[in-house]
């Protein structure tokens, strides 16, 4: 009997090969490209350093194969030499940085545009983008509705943008993907 996990769906044989985040990507390491034929990706935000990079290095070396990761950052230098450092890591993942301040309505919708257009379905979603300004900034952001309002950039990061990625990219039929 072996010791190792795997994925729970039957139909799925990757083993779980770190203890890093294992208790999270346990029920969602059998993404839809197993059994679709649309590429699937992992989007990991806030991913150019820190817990954010930590997080996609353990998404990076858990993830099939088949799957791609997106490292959603603001700063696209850093960004793409966290993926560079990433795909040396992961012995050549497929994983990319794309720009987006997810404090602001119209980058994320913007993103989920590229994806799609790139014909990728997220099947894990990580929302870790944030930030905690040492004085209050206000910044002018666009509602989903086009409604513009003053809001302090820390709240439009923290909450806002957690709840644009989330509007954007989950769908009713994610838990069905597993």
């Amino acid at each position: 009997l072996s010791t190792t996990p795997v994925c729970p769906r039957s139909h799925c044989t990757e083993p779980l090969k770190k203890k890093k985040l294992r208790t999270i990507l346990r029920t969602v390491q059998c993404p839809v490209s197993c059994q679709a034929t649309m590429p699937s990706v992992a989007v990991v935000t806030g991913s150019s350093r820190g817990i954010g990079l930590s997080v996609a290095r353990a998404v990076a070396a858990l993830s099939p194969p088949d799957c791609g990761l997106v490292l959603v950052c603001r700063d696209k230098g850093r960004g793409d030499a966290a993926a560079a450092e990433l795909v040396e890591e992961a012995g050549g993942a497929k994983v990319w940085c794309e720009q987006c301040d997810v404090s602001r309505w119209e980058d994320v919708e913007q993103l989920r545009q590229r994806l799609e257009a790139g014909g990728l379905k997220v099947w894990l979603l990580v929302n870790n983008a944030a930030e905690c300004p040492l004085e209050q900034q206000l910044v002018q952001r666009n509602k989903k509705d086009g409604q513009v309002v003053t809001v302090d950039k820390q709240i439009a990061t923290n909450v806002l943008g957690y709840h644009f990625m989330m509007a954007a990219f989950l769908r009713p039929d994610m838990a069905d993907d597993g």
